[in-house]
């Protein structure tokens, strides 16, 4: 056991001469409002991130919408145009014989 001092003999009891005038500062960190604060603080900022990144993804799904409808107008021109190219083909050699006897005249 670890060994006691000897109590000290001290003078008569005296009183403090001087009381605090001002009651101690208080720290925001004492209170829990302040960090109810911060939590409701956070809680907004991810409710707005939520909204945005929702409003974001229905943007998306609008523009997948418009690149779908364009992709069919470009198959459809391409169709159009082998089609015509096709044709063309095919008709070249009654056109060129046409023409000949046309200018031969």
């Amino acid at each position: 056991m670890p060994t006691r001092n000897p109590p000290r003999e001290s003078g008569p009891p005296t009183t403090p001469q001087r009381f605090p005038e001002t009651t101690p500062i208080s720290y925001p960190g004492s209170e829990y409002s302040f960090m109810l604060q911060g939590v409701f603080d956070i809680q907004k900022s991810i409710g707005k991130l939520e909204q945005a990144v929702q409003t974001l993804t229905e943007q998306q799904k609008g523009y997948g919408e418009k690149l779908d409808k364009l992709s069919h107008r470009f198959t459809a021109a391409v169709a159009v145009i082998a089609f015509l190219g096709v044709l063309l083909t095919f008709l070249s050699p009654f056109a060129n014989t046409l023409l000949s006897h046309f200018f031969q005249k």
